[in-house]
């Protein structure tokens, strides 16, 4: 298995991330996390800068 460098997003195109294709690995929780919880993650976009999203935790893949 390799894994990306980088994921490509394109402007005004929904991207599924899922376990099966490309995903991120979150390390540094403090905790467990479940359905209906939230945190906060930014995204490194390099030259472009950095944007802070907050993240909400689904039980499946349904986007």
């Amino acid at each position: 298995m390799s894994w990306p460098e980088s994921i490509t997003l394109v402007p005004n195109k929904p991207f599924g991330l899922a376990k099966w294709r490309e995903h991120l690995w979150v390390t540094g929780l403090k905790s467990p996390v479940k359905a209906g919880d939230t945190f906060e993650l930014t995204l490194d976009f390099g030259t472009k800068g950095k944007v802070a999203t907050t993240v909400i935790v689904e039980d499946e893949a349904g986007h």
